[in-house]
């Protein structure tokens, strides 16, 4: 199910709504049409919530030019309020794509970034794909590492607890900013420690995924060091989906 995807359409089935509640004020057979060209593109992408719904919504709304406009406002609100009912529930867990994530809220956030990095992927969105990657990258590896926190906040092997004389690391368990791991630190993390293989990944993932994703900044965007390009946001996609393969054969040991 493509959620943002998802998300437009109910905007549209809403401001449809809306304007047929002043039809002689709004032009709403033209919102109409651009609605049911809407609810076309998701029985096409198969990211319906019930094509059965999708379906006879389209019947209803090609009744349109009948002048039934009541029918249409009925439909469309019967779309939103499914569409509504249908983004409160996450990705079933039998059909993600990051079983190995045990933290069902990052795994659910997994599945949502990568189906919309592959929609601005084939709308050539280029820099979106880039930065959303950097954003998949983190949070997997985020998601690994709480697979066994103890473990990883070991003082043996914790960056910070090195660096810093034993003091204990920032929790990899906690959501405050203050405990937020950078990704470069995470990259360097895995590899550190053996759930990456370091001669295979390091420099691919700051190279290929991190250093571009910074352009998110307005400074390192004007400093140029990095231009993203089709061929590159390409090849930083198809380096976290090769990467994504390579985690679940983790050395992170089970908790």
């Amino acid at each position: 199910m493509n959620k943002p995807l998802l998300r437009r359409v109910k905007f549209s089935a809403d401001r449809l709504v809306n304007a047929l509640t002043k039809i002689n004020i709004t032009p709403w057979k033209m919102m109409a049409e651009r609605f049911r060209n809407e609810v076309a593109s998701l029985d096409y992408l198969e990211d319906t919530v019930s094509q059965q719904d999708c379906e006879e919504l389209l019947r209803v709304l090609d009744e349109y030019l009948g002048g039934d406009a009541n029918a249409i406002r009925d439909g469309a609100m019967r779309v939103s309020r499914i569409i509504e009912n249908s983004l409160r529930e996450p990705t079933p867990v039998s059909q993600t794509k990051f079983p190995f994530i045990n933290d069902r809220d990052i795994q659910v956030l997994l599945d949502e970034d990568l189906q919309e990095t592959e929609r601005c992927q084939a709308q050539g969105f280029d820099k979106a794909v880039t930065v959303l990657t950097g954003c998949i990258l983190e949070a997997s590896l985020v998601g690994i590492l709480r697979n066994n926190p103890t473990w990883v906040m070991d003082t043996s092997r914790n960056w910070k607890a090195k660096a810093f004389k034993g003091k204990p690391g920032d929790d990899i368990r906690s959501d405050d900013m203050k405990d937020s791991w950078s990704l470069s630190t995470l990259i360097d993390y895995a590899c550190d420690n053996g759930i990456l293989d370091d001669t295979k990944w390091r420099s691919r993932l700051h190279q290929a995924i991190r250093e571009p994703r910074n352009l998110i900044h307005a400074t390192a965007a004007l400093r140029g060091k990095y231009t993203i390009t089709r061929e590159s946001a390409n090849a930083s996609l198809a380096t976290l989906k090769e990467m994504l393969l390579d985690l679940p054969k983790s050395k992170l040991p089970p908790p």
